[in-house]
């Protein structure tokens, strides 16, 4: 598992079975992991893929190259410190934005990703 880059989020068993809830970055490091272990006779059952984000949020879970940009960078920078460091004016400064267009652009990124990420995990639980 380690080998393949696998860490286990749960774990949970008695003497004779086991349940893990393991995350592996690609469904090839999982599948690695399966013929690993039917290669070493340890019998596994998966029950469950389950992606962290919609399927069509791509690499950066829904935000535009733009959003993550300035959502990296705002927080980089400070902007979600207490107190903050930069202002949405320094950000749109940085983009060559006004300050109302960084404001909305940090917004729409949070609540992409959110939706794309935190709101699906609590909906599956």
């Amino acid at each position: 598992m380690i080998s393949l880059d696998g860490h286990i989020l749960e774990a949970s068993g008695g003497h004779e079975t086991w349940v893990f809830q393991i995350r592996f970055r690609t469904h090839d490091a999982l599948s690695a992991f399966q013929q690993v272990c039917f290669d070493g006779g340890i019998p596994i059952d998966i029950r469950r893929i389950y992606n962290p984000t919609k399927p069509d949020a791509g690499p950066w879970y829904g935000l535009t190259a733009p959003q993550r940009e300035t959502l990296m960078y705002a927080v980089e920078m400070g902007y979600y410190s207490l107190p903050r460091q930069i202002s949405t004016q320094e950000i749109a400064d940085e983009f060559d934005i006004s300050d109302q267009a960084a404001s909305e652009r940090l917004r729409r990124a949070i609540d992409t990703l959110v939706s794309n990420t935190l709101l699906l995990t609590a909906s599956d639980e």
